[in-house]
């Protein structure tokens, strides 16, 4: 059994928290504009209720941090579960999806050869 990751089946629930929170974007919260930063930026920024004050000049980069092979998220340990996948079926599959095309070439091909015999 694997771990589905967009169309990529990976045999560790590691190899799949990597690629998975590698692709999360970072999100900047600044309290003098009160409002969120996102990368890539759209067209609205969100308000953000009062809360205590941020550090840095009022600016806080929110991302999934890695520590000690564990993934957190603002101090908080995230688990997530993923779609199972088997990595020896999509190798069957793009198998016989390779063979279906070989197929359809080879009969193109002969089709052709034969078309030439007849002239």
């Amino acid at each position: 059994m694997g771990y589905q990751v967009g169309n990529t089946c990976y045999a560790t629930k590691q190899d799949a928290d990597n690629v998975y929170f590698s692709l999360v974007a970072p999100v900047i919260i600044s309290q003098k504009t009160n409002t969120v930063a996102t990368y890539p930026p759209v067209k609205f920024l969100k308000r953000l209720p009062p809360k205590q004050p941020l550090q840095n000049g009022g600016v806080e980069l929110i991302r999934p941090e890695y520590i000690k092979g564990q993934w957190f998220l603002q101090g908080k340990v995230i688990n997530i579960n993923y779609p199972s996948c088997d990595a020896s079926k999509n190798f069957k599959d793009g198998y016989e999806l390779g063979w279906a095309i070989f197929g359809v070439m080879a009969a193109c091909y002969f089709v052709i050869i034969i078309k030439r015999l007849l002239r």
